[in-house]
C-alpha cells in the first residue's frame, strides 16, 4: 500500500483536500543567463531544479492549526518535507511562507476554533 502521508519535520500533517497537493518544478538558471544582445536568443544554463509544494487543507481544528504554526515558528527556517511523488516518495529541505487562513468559527461554549482556506507553500532550499 502506498504511503500517502505528508510529513513535516516528522509530524504527520492533516490530509489535504482532494487535489490539494500541487508541485511545481522551478528551473534555476546560471548567473550569466539572459538575452543575447545581438540575436535576442536566451542564453545560459539550468544549474538546478527546485520544487515548490503547495498544500490546501479542508477545515482544520485549532489544534491542527497550532501544530502548523508551531512548526513554522520554530527556531530554524529550514524544514524537512516528505510527500508522495510519482508513485513513490520525495523529500526536500524547504522553508514555509506565510500561512493564509480564514477563521471560520469559534464555538462560544467550548472556545474551539475552526479554520478554512488554509494553504501552506513550501519552497525548496
Amino acid at each position: 500500500m502506498a504511503d500517502n502521508r505528508i510529513l513535516l519535520d516528522g509530524a504527520v500533517l492533516p490530509v489535504p483536500l482532494e487535489e490539494g497537493l500541487s508541485i511545481t518544478a522551478n528551473h534555476i538558471w546560471s548567473s550569466n543567463a539572459g538575452r543575447n544582445a545581438t540575436t535576442g536568443d536566451f542564453v545560459g544554463d539550468i544549474i538546478a531544479v527546485k520544487h515548490t509544494v503547495v498544500l490546501n487543507f479542508p477545515r482544520l481544528t485549532g489544534e491542527q492549526m497550532q501544530m502548523l504554526w508551531s512548526i513554522q515558528s520554530g527556531t530554524t527556517p529550514w524544514h524537512r518535507l516528505e510527500y508522495p511523488f510519482q508513485g513513490g516518495r520525495s523529500t526536500i529541505i524547504c522553508y514555509i511562507t506565510d500561512i493564509p487562513y480564514t477563521l471560520k468559527h469559534i464555538d462560544p461554549k467550548t472556545g474551539r476554533a475552526e479554520y478554512l482556506g488554509v494553504t501552506m507553500e513550501l519552497i525548496e532550499r
